[in-house]
């Protein structure tokens, strides 16, 4: 101003660039002058989350960046595995951290920015999950974890590359996603505890289920009935069914309406029921059905009218049935006793074995079902099944359950079981090379066995028919006399 007044200092914020002025300017938004008294546009600078040069228009700081001080310096980056979703941040300490175990680049502005690490899956932005057991992710992302193949298998979460999946041991095959080594189990044809050693079953052999003993017997608590003499709870008194049990199951009626329920557990291979009478007492089932389930409402039957000779006590008595079967829930129907529907009993398993193939029939090496056991050369029946040997006058050259051949006409093979068309001789009257065409012996001539040796004449002055088996047939000419077979005078 004009005079002798004094002149007063801009405040902070403003600034006066032309003598004699009466107001001061303000600095544009956003900007700052640290001193009262600013004479020119330059002393305005950025405020603390705003960037731009001294004097000019400031630009607030993007989300994912911050600046703590005031001036022309560049807005900050946050720090990677960090984000920042609003403008014009003032701190680091607005940077938030991502969720554990996920990523984010320098200057991340969104959650949805931290992705999963490897060996972890989950949405972005969300908590991760590890991997689990079987399973493995080598990229970071939302992307699902992988299982391990087919024939191999992983123990540990978090696994972060394939080879982490370990092959399964040799002769051994694991589903997708196997967690453990003894989820390897061996190959078809070939046996041992899961997760190997696994061994072949050998030539004249098969896997298959066989019997496994001894007896599963499962607690009391497992088991249920359709009655109980006097109404005693299970597990007490007269509802403890259990093998060597201190009594037996006993129901509160005869009738053939009653039966015991045994539960496995879970779904299993089953071959049959050791059974036993009541501890002390003639007290015993006899005669039996059983009916199996897998969901203890749909029982279907394992075979009828099974039938046991009782030794008083403690003798187990076995019952196989005809074929193994799946079952969870295993039901007998008492159907005949002595005395009182008295009874203990357990379950017989069964599990994958070696076994030989029946007689007179073979099969190669790691075979894998009883009909790989076909008959052998001079035997004959179904693939799997009893084999028996090709009766005298037949023969079989080839494994398999093709007939017998009969022997050509005129021939015969003497023994059972012959595997070739030599065994077929010339029949008595008859004369060749064994296995080819056989020649009747011409009249006055006989062949009296079996095979390839020549007719022999009749003796002198004595003829016979053709085909003649005997020299008996050798008989006298007229006008001569003489024993059948014998010289003739």
């Amino acid at each position: 101003m004009n005079g002798s007044a004094a002149c007063t200092a801009c405040r902070a914020g403003t600034y006066n660039d032309k003598l004699a002025a009466t107001t001061c300017l303000s600095c544009p938004s956003a900007s700052h002058t640290l001193l009262g008294g600013s004479d020119e546009e330059a002393d305005c600078t950025c405020n603390a989350g705003y960037t731009g040069a001294a004097g000019a228009e400031c630009s607030e700081c993007i989300a994912g960046t911050w600046k703590a001080v005031n001036g022309s310096s560049s807005c900050i980056l946050c720090a990677s595995g960090k984000y920042s979703s609003e403008p014009a941040e003032v701190s680091e300490a607005t940077c938030d951290d991502c969720p554990a175990h996920s990523y984010s680049a320098d200057g991340s502005n969104t959650r949805t920015n931290c992705t999963c690490h490897k060996g972890y899956s989950g949405p972005d932005g969300s908590d991760c999950q590890a991997c689990v057991v079987g399973t493995w992710k080598a990229v970071n992302g939302s992307s699902s974890c992988i299982l391990c193949a087919s024939g191999k298998y992983s123990s540990e979460t978090g696994e972060i590359a394939e080879s982490t999946c370990t092959d399964c041991p040799a002769a051994t095959y694991s589903g997708d996603g196997s967690e453990l080594p003894t989820d390897c189990t061996c190959n078809r044809g070939y046996t041992g505890a899961d997760g190997g050693p696994c061994t072949e079953c050998v030539a004249g052999s098969f896997i298959g289920y066989a019997a496994i003993f001894p007896a599963l017997n499962p607690a009391e608590s497992a088991r249920s009935y359709s009655s109980i003499f006097a109404s005693e709870a299970v597990g007490t008194g007269h509802a403890r069914s259990m093998l060597d049990s201190d009594q037996a199951w006993t129901a509160s009626t005869r009738n053939v309406n009653q039966w015991m329920i045994i539960d496995l557990g879970s779904i299993m291979h089953v071959a049959g029921v050791a059974v036993q009478g009541r501890r002390g007492s003639a007290q015993a089932v006899k005669e039996f059905d059983v009916e199996h389930s897998i969901d203890n409402t749909i029982f279907a039957s394992t075979g009828t009218g099974f039938t046991v000779a009782w030794a008083r006590d403690e003798a187990r008595s076995t019952v196989l049935f005809q074929h193994i079967v799946l079952a969870r829930w295993v039901k007998i129907w008492p159907k005949a006793w002595t005395e009182h529907i008295s009874m203990r009993a357990g379950v017989i398993g069964a599990a994958l074995q070696c076994q030989l193939c029946l007689n007179n029939s073979f099969s190669s090496a790691a075979s894998t079902a009883a009909e790989a056991c076909v008959c052998n050369a001079g035997y004959t029946g179904p693939d799997g099944q009893t084999c028996v040997s090709c009766a005298p006058g037949k023969y079989k050259t080839v494994p398999g359950a093709a007939a017998c051949t009969d022997c050509a006409a005129g021939k015969f093979s003497a023994t059972a079981g012959s595997i070739i068309n030599t065994a077929c001789q010339c029949n008595a009257g008859y004369t060749g090379a064994n296995g080819v065409t056989c020649t009747q012996c011409g009249a006055g001539t006989y062949k009296a066995g079996l095979g390839s040796g020549t007719c022999l004449g009749c003796p002198s002055n004595s003829t016979s028919p053709a085909g003649s088996m005997i020299n008996t047939a050798c008989r006298c000419n007229a006008g001569y006399t003489g024993a059948n077979g014998g010289e003739c005078t």
